[in-house]
């Protein structure tokens, strides 16, 4: 008797129990009876949130340009190594800021997924332009979570308009992707 069913486009894979030897699952595929990974099941039994990645942006993705309405930081296109320059910045951005941000990005991986509910904060919102893809990834800071204590880390939930996914990542993280570096100015003398 299938305890879990699942269907990939036309093909539906029905989990049974264990089977007495080998630590394995009963799975049938239309009529035929295959013998499964144990953990399989319990895969198949996590909300659709747990098959999202945690990465924002594609490991294999190559950024072009990062904007906000603030800033905007491009990839030379006349050079071979990873140039990165601010196109557009409101204030003084600091020596290497736009590297920085975009490191930010390419690794940026939230600490967990769960499903969205209700509706998206317009701002801010940053645009991540991939190489080969015509509309930006477009990402919204929604605000912080948990935190309660002076302890407990602050953590930032993050959305893209186009997934019903809720990201969050850390507090330092999310400062890293939605803010330029400014230059510090020395009022010492």
């Amino acid at each position: 008797t299938p305890t879990v069913r699942v269907t990939l486009g036309a093909t539906t894979v029905a989990l049974g129990g264990e089977a007495p030897i080998e630590r394995a699952r009963y799975a049938r595929v239309g009529e035929t009876i295959h013998m499964v990974a144990g953990g399989l099941a319990r895969a198949a039994d996590r909300p659709a949130t747990g098959f999202v990645a945690r990465r924002l942006v594609p490991e294999d993705a190559e950024i072009s340009a990062i904007e906000r309405e603030t800033f905007r930081v491009v990839r030379a296109t006349n050079t071979e190594d990873a140039t990165w320059s601010v196109a557009r910045s409101n204030a003084t951005p600091a020596k290497g800021a736009a590297k920085t941000l975009t490191s930010a990005w390419s690794g940026a991986t939230a600490v967990d997924v769960k499903q969205r509910e209700g509706g998206d904060a317009p701002d801010p919102m940053i645009r991540v332009h991939l190489k080969g893809r015509e509309e930006p990834l477009r990402f919204i800071r929604l605000g912080a979570e948990g935190g309660d204590t002076d302890n407990a880390p602050t953590n930032v939930a993050i959305t893209r308009p186009d997934l019903p996914v809720r990201y969050t990542v850390t507090g330092p993280t999310a400062e890293r992707l939605f803010t330029l570096e400014r230059k510090t100015v020395d009022s010492t003398g």
